[in-house]
């Protein structure tokens, strides 16, 4: 009878065991339980002190720690754009910060905490940094206008692109395009939206 366990390996280190049974011509559950054989056996000891945790290490951690759809996604747009999911964290992370935004994951008791007496706004930001108009602020260090409920990029957002494709344009007038994304053809995208009604 055989029972199935699910391992989550670290990108680089599937990497590395792929090469591996390639280089021997052999599947990798051989590799995998020919490497178990050998821990079981006393062969191996199993890593038992503590190692320096890695930003790829923690972004593994984190990965497998939200829900499995979205992990997928993260672990597709790695392979796909060649990089780590700690990239793609630590970007939302800082997006979500020149947004202005309040993390989500933050319990409610210590939000209502710092959340101001009913009737009170907060007045650390009265313009958008992005549109300049007039902005109620909802939360502290709110920096642009909240976005719309339609699904469209807000000034939060607007802001980001626009400082991302200045930025981009600077280093292309530089002949600087190593890490330039390839161009993708958007035709099928514009073509499916003129069919949805």
């Amino acid at each position: 009878m055989t029972e199935t366990y699910r391992v989550d390996l670290p990108l680089a280190q599937k990497d590395r065991l792929k090469a591996k049974a390639r280089e021997l011509a052999v599947p990798v559950v051989t590799l995998v339980e020919q490497a178990v054989e050998m821990i079981l056996g006393g062969e191996v000891k199993p890593i038992t002190t503590p190692r320096e945790v890695t930003l790829e290490d923690a972004g593994e951690i984190f990965l497998a720690h939200i829900e499995p759809a979205q992990a997928a996604l993260i672990r597709d747009l790695c392979r796909e754009h060649a990089r780590q999911p700690y990239e793609y964290v630590l970007s939302y992370v800082y997006l979500a910060h020149e947004r202005g935004e309040t993390a989500t994951m933050v319990g409610e008791t210590v939000l209502e905490r710092q959340a101001p007496a009913s009737g009170t706004a907060f007045t650390d930001a009265l313009v958008c940094e992005h549109c300049g108009k007039p902005l109620a602020a909802s939360k502290r260090g709110q920096r642009f206008c909240p976005d719309p409920d339609d699904g469209t990029a807000g000034c939060g957002r607007q802001h980001e692109l626009a400082r991302l494709h200045a930025h981009r344009a600077q280093r292309a007038k530089g002949g600087d395009n190593r890490n330039a994304p390839t161009p993708q053809n958007l035709d099928v995208y514009r073509r499916a939206a003129g069919t949805v009604e």
